[in-house]
């Protein structure tokens, strides 16, 4: 009967010990798969982070190439108005080119008409005539040269005589206009001389 009972304890501890050593393998197990998970969400966040930084390079370079061609075609319209400018501009001075000589006779007929018939209905429509002609060339932005009692500039002015003066403020100063230049006056203020004055210069 000892005997016995003794079996089936013996039986009873092994059957114990079995179910503890299944119990701790299957928590290895259940580690083991842990980990084996932890692995895998490593490798997968890697992956996401690779893929965002492939997504952030694209974003970058195509930002960059935005600005690039935002540049370039800003040039290209700088580069157009400015071709467009430079045409109209040439074509103007051309045409007022053809123009000038006719108002430049205008204005001597006017200097050389005798004091006695600058009342006449014809000095009056010569002056009118003339006054039109060059307000329409400041509608155009094309100006009379001043010279008279100004110092001679090299770009507007062309003497081609001396005239001895005894008004000593005068002296190295225009003192006639033989013929009147224009200028063209461009947007940014700078200056394009048509035609230079022909001038006197006092000595």
């Amino acid at each position: 009967m000892t005997k016995k009972h003794d079996n089936q304890a013996v039986t009873q501890d092994n059957d114990q010990d079995l179910q503890d050593l299944e119990e701790m393998l299957d928590d290895v197990k259940s580690c083991k798969d842990n980990e084996d998970m932890v692995e895998q969400l490593q490798a997968e966040i890697k992956k996401l982070q690779s893929q965002l930084a492939e997504k952030d390079e694209i974003v970058k370079n195509a930002q960059l190439a935005y600005l690039r061609a935002k540049n370039d075609m800003e040039m290209i319209q700088r580069q157009s108005a400015m071709k467009a400018e430079s045409m109209h501009q040439d074509l103007l001075i051309k045409i007022v080119k053809k123009l000038l000589p006719f108002v430049e006779d205008l204005r001597k007929s006017l200097e050389n008409l005798p004091e006695e018939d600058k009342n006449s209905d014809m000095w009056k429509w010569v002056q009118m005539v003339y006054d039109r002609f060059i307000k329409a060339l400041e509608w155009f932005d094309i100006f009379p040269i001043p010279s008279l009692h100004e110092s001679p500039d090299t770009l507007m002015h062309e003497p081609i005589w001396m005239q001895p003066t005894e008004d000593k403020k005068l002296k190295w100063k225009i003192i006639q206009v033989f013929e009147q230049g224009f200028y063209y006056q461009k947007e940014n203020g700078d200056k394009i001389t048509i035609f230079p004055s022909k001038v006197v210069i006092g000595q």
